[in-house]
């Protein structure tokens, strides 16, 4: 759930890390950019409304949903 960039022999290997489970202390969602003729890639994080999220997951009644808030109000 970690963004990141590796090169591995010949080939690169890009993960975006999380879209909303993130574990590197940035609670915005993540995602990348990919241009398909240049090759070039950005990771790029959005700001969302986490407090509709928030409430929204312990209106559902989702099991564990106050670790599940915590988790994602802190980024980790």
């Amino acid at each position: 759930h970690v963004p990141f960039r590796r090169n591995i022999d010949s080939k690169t290997i890009i993960n975006a890390g999380s879209v909303g489970q993130p574990r590197d202390g940035d609670s915005r969602t993540c995602c990348i950019l990919f241009d398909t003729v240049s090759l070039n890639f950005e990771i790029i994080r959005i700001e969302y409304d986490v407090e509709t999220v928030f409430n929204q997951i312990r209106n559902k009644k989702i099991p564990n949903s106050d670790e599940l808030v915590s988790i994602l109000r802190r980024g980790y």
